[in-house]
């Protein structure tokens, strides 16, 4: 795949991981009444989202693989929290808007950084090898 191809998956990945991190963002305050440790889990899932989304768009593979750890476990904690629940937290509702934009963000981020951390290992050794 061309570099340019790449780019565009980075725009991607990262524009999908600062929506997540924005819904998160906004939904922080609210979720700080339930309890305290989730509103400051969400303001943490904005920073790590920000800190991916620059390093996927600087091409550190870091970045990537971030990107991809912090879409997986947010789609876990979202399925782990509408079915038995995290403690100090209400009932969640599987369909409120919050959740739904997240939640279809993170798929985005999850596929777009799997793809670019495997476009990354095919270019590295075709780039060593047109080097050599």
């Amino acid at each position: 795949m061309s570099s340019t191809a790449t780019d565009r998956i980075a725009i991607i990945a990262a524009l999908a991981l600062v929506v997540s991190g924005t819904v998160h963002l906004m939904d922080a305050p609210d979720t700080m009444g339930d309890a305290t440790y989730l509103g400051l889990s969400f303001y943490a899932h904005f920073f790590v989202t920000v800190a991916a989304a620059a390093g996927i768009l600087m091409g550190s593979r870091l970045g990537w693989g971030l990107g991809a750890l912090v879409s997986g476990a947010s789609i876990g904690m979202y399925t782990i929290s509408r079915t038995i629940g995290l403690p100090g937290q209400g009932e969640e509702v599987w369909l409120e808007w919050a959740g739904i934009i997240a939640v279809g963000a993170e798929f985005v981020a999850l596929g777009a950084t799997v793809l670019g951390l495997h476009l990354m290992r095919s270019v590295r050794p075709a780039r060593v090898a047109l080097a050599a």
